[in-house]
């Protein structure tokens, strides 16, 4: 049982199919949107969001050039 669920949570963090992702892609890119829509009248707060996507998705654009 226990080998199944860390395949599950494998194929979900680092995906097979280009199809795989592109849904990983679109999830994180909602959720940036997500938390700038709620996070955009504070500065700080904002730009920490702002940061931490690019890197986010810095290091997903890092793993597919491997």
């Amino acid at each position: 049982m226990f080998p199944i669920i860390v395949d599950v949570i494998l194929d979900l963090l680092l995906p097979a199919t280009d199809a795989g992702v592109f849904v990983q892609f679109a999830v994180v890119g909602l959720i940036l949107a997500a938390a700038l829509w709620r996070f955009w009248s504070n500065p700080e707060v904002r730009l920490l969001v702002i940061g931490s996507g690019l890197v986010i998705l810095g290091l997903m654009g890092f793993r597919a050039l491997h």
